[in-house]
């Protein structure tokens, strides 16, 4: 699944790509609260736009 964040005039912000459950490529750890495959995204790809960086929250 492709994920964005755009701003008020629509300039892509950052993007990233998002797989649900867990992924049979990346060895099963136990996680340290119980999730069923519903309940569980892996983040594969994340990357923020030149006019975004720096602008995080603290």
């Amino acid at each position: 699944m492709f994920i964005g964040a755009f701003d008020d005039d629509g300039t892509l912000l950052g993007a990233g790509i998002l797989t649900k459950g867990e992924d049979p490529d990346y060895p099963s750890e136990a996680w340290k609260i119980p999730a069923t495959d519903d309940q569980i995204a892996i983040l594969h790809l994340l990357a923020v736009g030149p006019a975004a960086r720096g602008k995080g929250g603290r």
